[in-house]
């Protein structure tokens, strides 16, 4: 995350979603004395856990100095096609246990043991906050705490200098900043011409980001006779189907829960949530 006060601008940074690159085109032409950065790894005592800096979902998010500018400064944020994100997700995982794994899977991309082995961690991963599985947490996470918009401005992946160089000009931005986005960032994202998705794989990223489709306006993937896949076990757990408060695996996900002694509760419809504030 960058904050540029003296642009009353910050920069949420949604993990996989060009993230690097867009801190150095909004860190443009700033002073020193002018910008915060969040970045890095450190342990929180608020919340009894270790974090990553730069990818703090919202309701982590909070407990940090930097939720008062979120609320009085402009917050701009980018978002990626779900199905290429979880890819970058993965390979992000898979090259983080050694420079050897980092090489493989920058050459050849994680193996098919592998994804399954990330895959099937996630709902417990993601449950508890796991900042090495932060980068596969679905994006409204990062933009949205409960169902409220705390983001002003989406730019996507797949127009990103487009999107960036007409922001710049929207919010009349300093000529640096478009000057970087024109030399740092690409057209579209690289991705869209070079990954396939499996129909395993678009099942899986159907539940896991059924939120993140409707707010941020993406096209579904649709996908016949996947529930005996690869994935199936997992996406079971992400989507389960039982409403007995003892009988789910993981509450959090659970659409309906019926507790012993009567009382029900309920996740309220997401798919209406605006994407900006």
């Amino acid at each position: 995350m960058i904050i540029r006060h003296d642009l009353r601008l910050v920069f949420l940074h949604i993990p996989k979603c060009a993230g690097k690159e867009l801190r150095t085109v909004f860190a443009a032409g700033a002073k020193p004395t002018d910008i915060e950065s969040y970045f890095n790894f450190d342990y929180c005592q608020k919340l009894k856990r270790h974090v990553d800096l730069a990818h703090l979902p919202i309701d982590d998010l909070i407990h940090f100095p930097a939720c008062h500018y979120l609320r009085n400064y402009t917050v701009v944020a980018a978002v990626r096609n779900p199905y290429h994100r979880l890819h970058s997700a993965i390979k992000e995982y898979c090259r983080q246990y050694s420079k050897e794994d980092e090489r493989v899977a920058n050459n050849s991309g994680p193996t098919m043991l592998s994804r399954l082995a990330y895959v099937r961690e996630i709902p417990t991963r993601h449950g508890l906050r796991d900042p090495r599985f932060v980068h596969s947490m679905p994006m409204h996470w990062f933009s949205h705490y409960g169902q409220e918009p705390w983001v002003d401005h989406i730019v996507r992946c797949e127009s990103l200098r487009n999107d960036v160089c007409e922001l710049t000009e929207t919010l009349e931005l300093p000529s640096e900043i478009k000057d970087m986005a024109l030399e740092k960032l690409a057209e579209h994202d690289p991705a869209q011409d070079t990954e396939t998705i499996t129909p395993a794989e678009a099942a899986f990223a159907n539940i896991l980001y059924a939120v993140d489709f409707d707010v941020f306006g993406y096209s579904r993937l649709k996908q016949e006779g996947t529930g005996h896949g690869p994935f199936s076990e997992t996406m079971s757990v992400l989507s389960p189907s039982e409403s007995h408060s003892h009988s789910i695996m993981l509450l959090e996900r659970a659409q309906r829960v019926e507790w012993h002694w009567g009382p029900v509760s309920e996740i309220p419809s997401q798919s209406t949530m605006a994407p900006t504030r």
